[in-house]
């Protein structure tokens, strides 16, 4: 039984472990290591309007439920966790995960979709560049969130802790809903500049409630919906701080309303038809539409490929 734990494990972890070996896994322990950003990124749901630069932890420990395995769920305790989100100057598109597909749950699915996770510390800062900082400008606030004490588990349909075997439901289309709830101790949170700093959220529990629906067993994640619970809050400013906090938010809001950068090459053959290519800033091709125009004038820069670059959605 702890030969198969243990490979299902490795083998869960060797999937959000960057340079992960099973050999590092000494004691149902590992130490100083580094999340896979891409994969991390879309396991959490962060859109590509931000890239994940730093995702590290300390120390991550496996408490077994040995003699009632299957039925109470493994327990991953992560000590402290340090996250930073950049907005970044090209916003290129998700690369999707492969998943295999599995009609029905079986043992270890259950005990993995399940694992409850215990972090003792969540350092989070976000920085976002705003239009002004795409000039040149200084950037916008920085947003420093320090979370205490977080527990995540699976629950029943009525936010309920039961038993594994009867945690997971699957509606008539074959999809899986899954109930999971996340309690916080304290949440602070901060907004930062150069010339000065102040709390926006001070030592506050949070409660969330996250529904998920997979689109089959160990599949991705096709919707979400989230409740989120703040029961103690109480927000003050100054005038100043207000508008520091307002500055923080357009400069979200901007970040949200990008997408994907793209631009638009033409190239001319020797009959001179155009072919126009719709590219990603990944150069992967999306769109490749032939253009029936009349023959290239044949001066020198004619020959030459023509290139259109799209500016990116910003909202003010």
């Amino acid at each position: 039984m702890e030969r198969l734990v243990g490979i299902a494990l490795s083998r869960y972890l060797s999937h959000y472990i960057k340079d992960y070996a099973a050999d590092k896994f000494q004691n149902w322990t590992l130490h100083d290591l580094e999340f896979k950003s891409d994969v991390l990124q879309q396991l959490v749901g962060i859109p590509p309007n931000f890239t994940i630069s730093k995702a590290t932890c300390n120390k991550v420990y496996a408490k077994i439920p040995w003699t009632s395995l299957g039925h109470d769920p493994i327990v991953f305790v992560a000590d402290t966790i340090f996250l930073e989100l950049e907005e970044p100057s090209v916003i290129k598109p998700m690369k999707p995960l492969i998943f295999s597909h599995q009609t029905q749950q079986g043992w270890i699915d259950r005990v993995l979709d399940n694992i409850k996770f215990e972090v003792t510390e969540l350092k989070l800062k976000i920085q976002t560049l705003g239009k002004k900082s795409r000039r040149k400008k200084p950037k916008p606030p920085a947003i420093n969130i320090h979370i205490k004490d977080i527990q995540m588990y699976s629950t029943n349909s009525q936010w309920e802790i039961a038993d594994l075997t009867v945690l997971h439901k699957v509606n008539t289309k074959g999809e899986v809903l899954l109930y999971k709830e996340v309690h916080v101790g304290s949440c602070q949170m901060t907004i930062d500049t150069k010339a000065m700093s102040f709390p926006l959220l001070s030592q506050v529990p949070v409660i969330i409630r996250l529904k998920s629906k997979k689109e089959f067993f160990g599949g991705p994640t096709v919707e979400f919906e989230f409740d989120l619970d703040v029961p103690e809050l109480n927000i003050k400013f100054t005038h100043q701080e207000f508008k520091m906090t307002q500055r923080m938010f357009d400069a979200m809001l901007e970040c949200m309303y990008r997408t994907p950068d793209k631009k638009r090459v033409v190239k001319a053959d020797e009959t001179g038809q155009l072919t126009t290519t719709l590219t990603y800033a990944t150069d992967h091709v999306v769109e490749e539409v032939p253009e029936t125009t009349a023959a290239v004038p044949a001066a020198p820069e004619a020959a030459a490929d023509a290139v259109c670059t799209f500016p990116p959605i910003y909202t003010c």
